[in-house]
Protein backbone atom coordinates (compact mmCIF):
# COMPACT_ATOMS: atom_id res chain seq x y z
CA UNK A 1 0.00 0.00 0.00
CA UNK A 2 2.92 2.44 0.91
CA UNK A 3 4.93 1.63 -2.31
CA UNK A 4 1.95 2.30 -4.45
CA UNK A 5 1.36 5.76 -3.18
CA UNK A 6 4.42 6.50 -3.53
CA UNK A 7 4.91 5.91 -6.71
CA UNK A 8 1.66 7.24 -7.35
CA UNK A 9 2.89 10.95 -6.02
CA UNK A 10 6.13 10.30 -8.11
CA UNK A 11 4.28 9.57 -11.08
CA UNK A 12 2.17 13.19 -10.11
CA UNK A 13 5.20 15.15 -9.51
CA UNK A 14 6.86 14.09 -12.87
CA UNK A 15 3.74 14.97 -15.08
CA UNK A 16 3.68 18.15 -13.23
CA UNK A 17 7.27 18.79 -14.18
CA UNK A 18 6.90 17.59 -17.84
CA UNK A 19 3.88 19.83 -17.87
CA UNK A 20 5.19 23.09 -16.75
CA UNK A 21 5.17 26.19 -19.58
CA UNK A 22 6.80 29.67 -19.17
CA UNK A 23 5.89 32.77 -20.31
CA UNK A 24 7.66 36.11 -20.12
CA UNK A 25 6.89 38.14 -17.98
CA UNK A 26 9.61 41.02 -17.50
CA UNK A 27 12.72 40.96 -20.23
CA UNK A 28 15.14 43.51 -20.48
CA UNK A 29 16.12 44.78 -24.16
CA UNK A 30 19.81 45.91 -25.65
CA UNK A 31 19.98 47.06 -29.10
CA UNK A 32 22.17 48.88 -31.89
CA UNK A 33 19.59 51.49 -33.92
CA UNK A 34 20.50 53.39 -37.10
CA UNK A 35 18.40 55.20 -39.38
CA UNK A 36 17.22 58.24 -41.61
CA UNK A 37 15.61 62.07 -40.80
CA UNK A 38 13.02 62.34 -43.71
CA UNK A 39 12.84 64.94 -45.87
CA UNK A 40 14.72 67.11 -48.64
CA UNK A 41 17.90 69.07 -48.54
CA UNK A 42 15.61 72.32 -47.90
CA UNK A 43 12.99 73.28 -45.62
CA UNK A 44 10.29 75.52 -45.77
CA UNK A 45 9.40 77.14 -42.90
CA UNK A 46 6.91 79.56 -42.74
CA UNK A 47 8.13 80.92 -46.60
CA UNK A 48 11.75 80.86 -45.33
CA UNK A 49 13.93 78.85 -47.43
CA UNK A 50 16.81 77.17 -45.56
CA UNK A 51 19.09 73.81 -45.59
CA UNK A 52 17.44 70.95 -43.38
CA UNK A 53 19.22 70.68 -40.50
CA UNK A 54 18.67 67.14 -39.16
CA UNK A 55 17.69 65.96 -43.23
CA UNK A 56 21.47 66.17 -44.55
CA UNK A 57 23.33 64.10 -41.90
CA UNK A 58 24.36 61.03 -43.43
CA UNK A 59 25.60 59.13 -40.66
CA UNK A 60 22.98 58.50 -38.08
CA UNK A 61 23.97 55.81 -35.04
CA UNK A 62 22.81 54.89 -31.50
CA UNK A 63 21.92 52.86 -28.35
CA UNK A 64 18.33 51.36 -27.51
CA UNK A 65 17.82 50.03 -23.82
CA UNK A 66 14.44 48.66 -23.12
CA UNK A 67 12.58 46.70 -20.16
CA UNK A 68 9.14 45.78 -20.18
CA UNK A 69 6.62 43.81 -18.26
CA UNK A 70 3.52 41.53 -19.57
CA UNK A 71 0.56 42.85 -18.52
CA UNK A 72 -1.72 40.67 -19.44
CA UNK A 73 -1.96 38.48 -22.53
CA UNK A 74 -1.99 40.58 -25.16
CA UNK A 75 -0.24 43.71 -23.64
CA UNK A 76 2.96 45.27 -22.24
CA UNK A 77 4.30 48.55 -20.86
CA UNK A 78 7.93 49.45 -20.49
CA UNK A 79 10.52 52.36 -20.52
CA UNK A 80 12.89 52.24 -23.30
CA UNK A 81 15.59 55.13 -23.46
CA UNK A 82 17.30 55.89 -26.50
CA UNK A 83 21.00 57.83 -27.59
CA UNK A 84 21.01 58.66 -30.81
CA UNK A 85 24.19 60.45 -32.65
CA UNK A 86 24.28 62.24 -35.77
CA UNK A 87 27.33 63.43 -38.13
CA UNK A 88 28.77 63.83 -41.49
CA UNK A 89 26.15 66.84 -42.57
CA UNK A 90 26.19 67.03 -46.57
CA UNK A 91 24.36 69.11 -48.87
CA UNK A 92 24.46 69.87 -52.37
CA UNK A 93 24.30 73.37 -52.59
CA UNK A 94 25.14 74.69 -48.92
CA UNK A 95 27.90 74.01 -46.73
CA UNK A 96 26.11 76.33 -43.54
CA UNK A 97 25.94 72.93 -41.38
CA UNK A 98 29.41 71.36 -42.29
CA UNK A 99 31.36 69.53 -40.10
CA UNK A 100 28.21 69.99 -37.45
CA UNK A 101 26.95 67.36 -34.81
CA UNK A 102 24.12 65.91 -32.73
CA UNK A 103 23.26 63.97 -29.61
CA UNK A 104 19.45 63.17 -28.81
CA UNK A 105 18.79 61.33 -25.49
CA UNK A 106 15.11 60.08 -25.16
CA UNK A 107 12.89 58.89 -22.91
CA UNK A 108 9.68 56.31 -24.06
CA UNK A 109 7.49 55.59 -21.74
CA UNK A 110 6.11 52.33 -24.08
CA UNK A 111 2.71 50.44 -24.21
CA UNK A 112 2.46 47.48 -26.32
CA UNK A 113 0.28 44.90 -28.07
CA UNK A 114 1.53 41.27 -29.13
CA UNK A 115 0.12 38.19 -30.11
CA UNK A 116 -0.69 35.88 -26.90
CA UNK A 117 1.66 33.18 -25.69
CA UNK A 118 1.35 29.97 -27.16
CA UNK A 119 1.45 26.51 -25.39
CA UNK A 120 3.34 24.94 -28.32
CA UNK A 121 4.57 26.10 -31.68
CA UNK A 122 5.98 28.89 -33.47
CA UNK A 123 4.63 31.53 -31.75
CA UNK A 124 5.82 29.52 -28.12
CA UNK A 125 8.93 31.52 -29.37
CA UNK A 126 8.33 34.43 -31.30
CA UNK A 127 6.50 37.49 -30.67
CA UNK A 128 5.24 40.00 -33.07
CA UNK A 129 3.90 42.97 -31.68
CA UNK A 130 3.89 47.19 -31.90
CA UNK A 131 4.09 49.74 -30.07
CA UNK A 132 3.06 53.44 -29.48
CA UNK A 133 4.95 55.84 -26.85
CA UNK A 134 5.11 59.87 -26.39
CA UNK A 135 8.43 60.80 -26.59
CA UNK A 136 10.48 63.15 -23.84
CA UNK A 137 14.42 63.96 -25.13
CA UNK A 138 17.21 66.01 -24.58
CA UNK A 139 18.88 67.54 -27.54
CA UNK A 140 22.89 68.54 -27.93
CA UNK A 141 24.06 69.96 -31.21
CA UNK A 142 27.63 71.49 -31.89
CA UNK A 143 27.44 73.53 -35.54
CA UNK A 144 31.09 74.85 -36.46
CA UNK A 145 30.41 77.66 -39.17
CA UNK A 146 31.11 81.12 -40.13
CA UNK A 147 27.67 82.27 -40.74
CA UNK A 148 26.47 83.26 -37.98
CA UNK A 149 29.36 85.20 -36.72
CA UNK A 150 31.82 87.67 -39.14
CA UNK A 151 33.93 89.96 -37.59
CA UNK A 152 35.39 92.98 -39.67
CA UNK A 153 36.10 91.00 -42.98
CA UNK A 154 37.86 88.05 -41.38
CA UNK A 155 35.73 85.16 -40.79
CA UNK A 156 35.92 83.48 -37.64
CA UNK A 157 35.23 79.47 -37.35
CA UNK A 158 33.70 78.96 -33.83
CA UNK A 159 31.52 76.10 -32.22
CA UNK A 160 28.33 76.99 -31.18
CA UNK A 161 26.61 74.25 -28.71
CA UNK A 162 23.09 74.44 -27.81
CA UNK A 163 20.90 72.12 -25.54
CA UNK A 164 17.55 72.37 -25.97
CA UNK A 165 14.52 70.01 -24.64
CA UNK A 166 11.94 68.21 -26.95
CA UNK A 167 8.64 65.98 -27.18
CA UNK A 168 7.22 64.22 -29.73
CA UNK A 169 5.48 60.57 -30.24
CA UNK A 170 7.16 57.31 -31.21
CA UNK A 171 5.13 53.96 -33.25
CA UNK A 172 6.68 50.46 -34.15
CA UNK A 173 6.28 47.32 -35.04
CA UNK A 174 8.73 44.71 -34.46
CA UNK A 175 9.23 41.02 -33.50
CA UNK A 176 11.06 38.30 -30.65
CA UNK A 177 12.20 35.04 -31.38
CA UNK A 178 13.49 33.63 -27.93
CA UNK A 179 16.24 31.12 -28.25
CA UNK A 180 16.63 29.69 -24.97
CA UNK A 181 14.42 30.18 -21.92
CA UNK A 182 16.25 33.45 -21.10
CA UNK A 183 17.92 34.27 -24.45
CA UNK A 184 16.36 36.37 -27.29
CA UNK A 185 16.57 38.58 -30.35
CA UNK A 186 14.51 41.38 -31.24
CA UNK A 187 14.21 43.39 -34.46
CA UNK A 188 12.12 46.72 -34.18
CA UNK A 189 10.91 49.66 -37.08
CA UNK A 190 10.18 52.72 -35.62
CA UNK A 191 8.79 56.44 -36.78
CA UNK A 192 9.76 59.21 -34.46
CA UNK A 193 7.91 62.68 -34.74
CA UNK A 194 9.60 65.35 -32.47
CA UNK A 195 9.10 68.74 -31.95
CA UNK A 196 11.59 71.69 -30.45
CA UNK A 197 12.60 75.46 -31.25
CA UNK A 198 16.26 75.79 -31.81
CA UNK A 199 18.02 79.13 -32.26
CA UNK A 200 20.32 78.16 -34.67
CA UNK A 201 18.52 76.82 -37.71
CA UNK A 202 15.06 76.98 -39.26
CA UNK A 203 13.61 73.54 -38.40
CA UNK A 204 10.90 72.94 -35.77
CA UNK A 205 10.37 69.55 -35.90
CA UNK A 206 12.08 66.07 -37.63
CA UNK A 207 11.38 62.95 -38.79
CA UNK A 208 13.54 59.90 -37.56
CA UNK A 209 12.75 56.50 -39.72
CA UNK A 210 14.80 53.87 -37.41
CA UNK A 211 15.65 50.40 -37.82
CA UNK A 212 16.97 48.50 -33.74
CA UNK A 213 18.85 45.11 -33.82
CA UNK A 214 19.58 43.67 -30.34
CA UNK A 215 19.35 40.72 -27.58
CA UNK A 216 16.57 40.25 -25.29
CA UNK A 217 17.11 38.55 -21.67
CA UNK A 218 14.54 37.43 -19.95
CA UNK A 219 14.50 38.35 -16.12
CA UNK A 220 11.35 36.61 -14.77
CA UNK A 221 8.68 34.47 -16.32
CA UNK A 222 4.97 33.11 -15.79
CA UNK A 223 4.99 29.35 -14.64
CA UNK A 224 1.82 27.47 -15.68
CA UNK A 225 0.78 23.77 -15.26
CA UNK A 226 -0.83 21.66 -17.36
CA UNK A 227 -2.65 18.34 -16.27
Amino acid sequence: MKKSIVLYMLILLCLEVDGQLFGDRSNLFAGFQTGVFAGGELFNHQGTVAPSFYANFRNNYGYVLKQSVVLSPCYSAGLKVTMLYSENWQSDRYSSYKGADSKIMAVLPTLEVHNKFSHYGLFNRLKLYANIAPVFGWSNTSIKSNVFYIKGNVEVNEVFIHDHFFVGVNAGVGSEFAFTNRFGAFVDLSVQEAFFRHPFFVDSRYTLLAATLGVRINLTKHKRFIY
